[in-house]
């Protein structure tokens, strides 16, 4: 999103290709402008506030006269995505940068290219001017951030961090940026340290040197509730494991983990032990009594991409980068390759509620199904048009629910594998499903990032929930499905009240129709409240 300079507009952007105007004195929308075939990454206004830029997925730039809101013109010669746009502080340039690896400069005027800057040797994430207008920074996942001569187009700066930079910003007074690092840790980088690189710095524009290093919450990836209810793990980036009270919603442990980051968690159903599989292609299994690595599962040589346990807890299923997908006994720690040489990745594991069949989804939208028994494949289903993401079955076994990177969740009836009821409604991809403990409501966490939950009887969308600032990539529904826990890449875990009671009582303290849609999806003409 981005304000306009003199306050009185935001634009909000994002997956479904649209851009929306807002008037900041009446929260009213102004105008949705469209034109981009793919997400929109980034937004940014001239200094007269004359002209907005939007840069797209799609390898445009596109400006928009904020007066007549049309579409002015559409800047093309990026070959990938443009991830970030500016002005420079008079208005007569425009800088873009792009997942090419160039920035390039535009005169705004006449709309034609003036240069193509080049020296970052992969993703350039953003760019921002200098306040003088004489330079302007660039952030790479090169590893570097490069400040450039405006005219010459000339490197005059290089300075060098330990991750891939992610964002740019300068100060007011030109002296100093501020960056900021992707999570992940890429070859060659500092990982296993005895000190970790700081994830976040102020940086000093004269000498060229870190002043600051700034601390950054790690981001969750995956939640797996106990059983009971009473505990929920959440798994991040960084490879740790932590335990929180869900009563008291305070943090009782944290379980050393994989050396990367953490891709699957899941307790046994007697709840004595948890799974957590790694980015490192390790496997652990916890006691969760002593809160003690039982054991390191190896078998897989690159990373583990989905677990789940079986039913009984006598099996674990896992699937890795390597292509293979294994079944593992739980007592011995022994495990057999029960499918190899596929010729994509799984990203999803489910075993049905009676452990007879594994659902694997895979990365060309399949589903295959697999005979645990005789470990024979049963069927094929053809699931998404791409990514299959997720995989959920119901509790008493009749629907299989499966979603990827289409937007679309699809239900199949389990005896005949019949695809019954395709459910709409995500404008982004949708990376996680869980269904209900009584099976009425499936759950659903996408890259729009909201959570949806579906009446499994009607199919109708009964509640969207809205909070997180990033996909959610993960779900989970305790026993009594009072609550459900989320987790997303913007560094927050959440937990969700669906206490039909407490949701009565919000819904009767609602006074005006545009709170009612803010809580309800689809609110009924009048209030259900004596």
């Amino acid at each position: 999103m981005a304000f306009s300079p003199d306050g009185r507009a935001l634009a909000t952007a994002g997956h479904d290709r649209t851009v929306r105007l807002w008037d900041t004195a009446t929260y009213r929308q102004r105008a949705v402008l469209t034109g981009h075939t793919q997400q929109v990454m980034n937004l940014a206004f001239s200094p007269d506030n004359r002209t907005l830029a939007t840069a797209c997925n799609d390898h445009t730039i596109k400006l928009w006269d904020t007066t007549t809101l049309k579409e002015s013109a559409t800047l093309e010669g990026h070959t990938d995505s443009v991830m970030s746009t500016a002005f420079s502080p008079g208005g007569r340039t425009l800088a873009s940068a792009s997942a090419d690896g160039s920035a390039r400069l535009w005169d705004v005027a006449s709309r034609r290219p003036l240069a193509v800057l080049t020296g970052h040797t992969g993703v350039v994430a953003q760019v921002a001017f200098l306040p003088d207008g004489r330079k302007l920074a660039t952030a790479g996942h090169d590893r570097t951030v490069r400040l450039w001569d405006a005219a010459s187009h000339e490197t005059t700066t290089t300075l060098s961090s330990e991750l891939p930079v992610n964002g740019v910003n300068v100060s007011p007074d030109g002296r100093h940026l501020a960056t900021v690092s992707l999570e992940e840790l890429g070859p060659g980088s500092s990982a296993g340290a005895s000190v970790e690189p700081p994830r976040a710095g102020i940086w000093d524009v004269a000498t060229g040197r870190m002043t600051t290093a700034l601390g950054v919450r790690v981001m969750p990836r995956q939640v797996a509730f106990s059983p009971d209810g009473r505990t929920l793990a959440v798994g991040d980036a960084k490879g740790a494991v932590s335990l929180w009270d869900v009563r008291s919603h305070r943090l009782v442990a944290t379980l050393a983990g994989p050396s990367e980051a953490v891709t699957g968690l899941a307790f046994a159903p007697d709840g004595r032990t948890l799974a957590g599989a790694g980015a490192d292609g390790s496997v652990r299994l916890w006691d969760t009594s002593t809160r003690r690595t039982e054991a390191i599962l190896s078998g897989h040589d690159r990373a583990v991409l989905a677990l789940a346990f079986s039913p009984d807890g006598r099996s674990l299923a896992t699937a890795g980068a390597d292509r293979t997908t294994r079944l593992w006994d739980v007592a011995s720690r022994r495990s057999e390759v029960v499918v190899s040489g596929d010729t994509d990745e799984t990203f999803t594991l489910a075993f049905s509620p009676d452990g007879r069949t594994l659902a694997k989804g895979n990365a060309n939208g399949s589903v295959r199904l697999l005979d645990v028994a005789s470990r024979r494949l049963v069927a094929v289903l053809p699931g998404q048009s791409a990514t299959t993401w997720a995989l959920a079955f119901s509790p008493d076994g009749r629907l299989l629910a499966t979603a990827g990177s289409d937007g679309t969740i699809r239900l199949w009836d389990t005896v005949a594998w019949r695809r019954t009821r395709t459910l709409t409604g995500h404008t982004g991809v949708v990376k996680a499903l869980a269904f209900s403990p009584d099976g009425r409501t499936l759950a659903s966490g996408s890259a729009d990032r909201t959570v949806r939950l579906w009446d499994t009887r009607d199919h109708r969308v009964v509640a969207t929930l809205t909070g997180h600032d990033d996909a959610v990539v993960s779900l989970a529904f305790p026993p009594d499905g009072r609550t459900l826990a989320t987790a997303s890449p913007d560094r927050t875990s959440r937990l969700w009240e669906l206490d039909p009671d407490d949701v009565a009582s919000r819904v009767c303290a609602l006074s005006t129709a545009h709170e009612w849609h803010d809580l309800l999806t689809d609110p009924p003409p009048g209030a259900p409240c004596p």
